[in-house]
């Protein structure tokens, strides 16, 4: 008799859980991929932190948890990407501010326009241009740049008419500016593992955390430096590696190139996407349409009309879809047909991070 009263109330609380989950996500679609964790019923799905992710729902973004529950209704105009110091950049009417992953408002929304925080700084823009901020919202960098950049090894890119690189050490005001290279440049991009790459007169060259310009400017394409090696490009559509000296390592054999993550890059030969290492030893057979980066273990490729994920043995580890988005705390959002939703890869994959030689 207890037994049976006992099934009874769990029957009854599981039916009010699943009324509670319906309310705040809606309720699954049919046919959902085996490993669908959190339905697909978003118009728009970012990546996981601290358990929760940014989605949005027609013209609104919210947060959600790893059961797909509300964390934050969906309330804003939009959301950009967390950062390690767990706050994203949010739009509340048109006025950027920062949430942290449980939602709490922790930055008042007052500024033009926001981006992710890296290196402890945040890019904010007011009506005098952009600067940065510390995470507590109190200025660091007085706004008046063009354009701003993520901090990476304490130096940033900024644009004031032309780019240059900033250094974190900063005087106040609009005089004596600390400048690690003078703003005169075409472009210059984050710095990655202690060097950055700029452009003058269409050409691409590398310096150094010491003001060292490392390569001079005398490729076509220079991305960014990784594990020791950068793409580099001399001539249209031919792409090898070099290392911080500008020496070629892998010879340009290819028609696009990675940056090295994880001990593999991505190359692009005779049409088809694949992995080599640091060897220029084949690792993935060139099979893809096109193939990105390793995180955490696994990878997106695209074969045909579809994306899915794969480890570095090139096994795919999850079910194909029409896009994904890149794995972050065991999730992944991924779109079936028109709308997105979460996958679960197991820990087992995105753990194991076998060093290749």
């Amino acid at each position: 008799m207890q037994q049976r009263l006992d099934n009874a109330i769990a029957k009854k609380l599981a039916e009010k859980r699943k009324q509670k989950a319906v309310s705040l996500v809606g309720p699954p679609l049919p046919r959902l991929p085996a490993r669908l964790r959190i339905p697909a019923i978003f118009d728009q799905a970012g990546e996981f932190h601290k358990g929760s992710a940014p989605v949005r729902m027609g013209d609104k973004w919210g947060l959600i948890n790893t059961r797909g529950e509300w964390v934050l209704a969906p309330t804003f105009n939009a959301i950009g990407r967390y950062s390690k110091e767990g706050l994203l950049p949010v739009k509340s009417g048109d006025k950027y501010g920062y949430i942290n992953h449980l939602g709490t408002e922790v930055i008042d929304f007052v500024y033009d326009d926001a981006k992710p925080f890296s290196d402890g700084l945040g890019a904010v823009k007011t009506s005098e241009g952009w600067g940065y901020i510390l995470p507590d919202g109190k200025i660091y960098m007085k706004p008046g740049f063009d354009d701003a950049g993520a901090f990476k090894h304490n130096i940033a890119p900024v644009k004031l008419e032309g780019w240059g690189y900033a250094l974190r050490k900063w005087d106040q005001g609009l005089t004596a500016k600390r400048w690690l290279l003078e703003p005169y440049y075409q472009k210059t991009f984050e710095f990655s593992e202690g060097f950055g790459v700029f452009q003058i007169n269409d050409l691409m060259g590398l310096i150094d955390e010491h003001k060292t310009i490392r390569i001079e400017p005398v490729f076509l394409g220079l991305k960014r430096h990784a594990e020791g090696l950068l793409p580099a490009s001399r001539i249209q559509g031919k792409w090898g590696y070099v290392d911080v000296e500008g020496k070629p390592v892998i010879d340009a054999l290819y028609q696009a190139a990675s940056p090295f993550s994880e001990g593999l890059a991505s190359v692009k030969k005779e049409g088809k996407w694949g992995y080599i290492n640091r060897h220029n030893e084949v690792r993935i057979p060139f099979r893809f349409n096109r193939a990105y980066n390793f995180q955490s273990g696994v990878a997106v490729v695209v074969e045909g009309n579809d994306r899915f994920f794969i480890d570095k043995q090139g096994k795919a580890v999850s079910e194909r879809f029409v896009d994904v988005y890149r794995a972050s705390e065991g999730y992944a959002a991924v779109k079936v047909g028109d709308k997105w939703g979460y996958i679960f890869i197991p820990p087992s994959i995105v753990e194991e991070e076998q060093e290749i030689d």
